[in-house]
């Protein structure tokens, strides 16, 4: 059932995120904000990876770590490797999480081969 649940949200999801992604190219920025959250909220990790790069580079939302760190984190445990790179990059600058360096060398090492 729970396989089921998750395949239903990704097709809601899907549409989201391309509709957001046109959105952003159109220049309607609210537009494309609230359909990359509700794409990142059904679970479309890519989704959840754009939004933390907007909440990081303050392009179309103000910065705020904190919600880039939530964002990445569940990109992250998607297994998402450009997520888990940013994410121990977050960790080592302390950008949303407290400062660790050495929980980033274990999340570059494993990604490194997707650099």
């Amino acid at each position: 059932m729970a396989t089921r649940q998750m395949q239903s949200d990704q097709d809601a999801a899907s549409p989201l995120y391309e509709n957001g992604l046109s959105a952003i190219f159109e220049g309607k920025s609210e537009e494309a904000v609230t359909l990359l959250i509700g794409a990142s909220e059904l679970g479309h990790v890519e989704a959840q990876y754009r939004l933390a790069e907007l909440y990081l580079d303050g392009s179309l939302l103000p910065v705020n770590h904190d919600e880039a760190g939530h964002w990445i984190q569940r990109a992250s445990d998607q297994g998402d490797h450009r997520a888990q790179i940013r994410l121990g990059w977050m960790y080592e600058a302390g950008l949303g999480f407290k400062t660790d360096h050495e929980l980033p060398r274990d999340y570059i090492v494993r990604n490194s081969t997707y650099i």
